[in-house]
Formats: C-alpha cells, sequence, structure tokens
C-alpha cells in the first residue's frame, strides 16, 4: 500500500488535485502515474518532484 501525505482537492471537471504541502507544487500528475505503476518499479521512498521533501513511503515487500 502507498501512503502519501498530500493536499487533496476535488475540483470539478478535473477529478483530483494533489499539492505538495511544502512548496504548492501541483502533483496531480505525477501521483496519477505513481497509482498506476506496478510495485516493482515504484521506489520506496516517495519525494516531491520539486522541492525534494519526503511525501510518503511505501509498505509493500
Amino acid at each position: 500500500m502507498l501512503s502519501l501525505r498530500l493536499n487533496m482537492t476535488s475540483i470539478e471537471k478535473v477529478g483530483v488535485m494533489a499539492i505538495c504541502p511544502r512548496c504548492e507544487a501541483d502533483l496531480s500528475e505525477w501521483s496519477q502515474r505513481l497509482e498506476r505503476a506496478p510495485a516493482a518499479s515504484s521506489p520506496k521512498v516517495w519525494t516531491c518532484p520539486e522541492c525534494d521533501v519526503i511525501l510518503g513511503i511505501s509498505d509493500y515487500e
């Protein structure tokens, strides 16, 4: 299971918007790609591509 600390905001006609809690970068597209990625090719520690703050840690083995 993937656990990310993102500010998720529902937006009409767009879906869900993910915002980094530190730099407030829009990570919506990035987070959608992570959700679709297979566990084997996914990193164990998730960092914001803009500011490198740790957003979450995968708990799969």
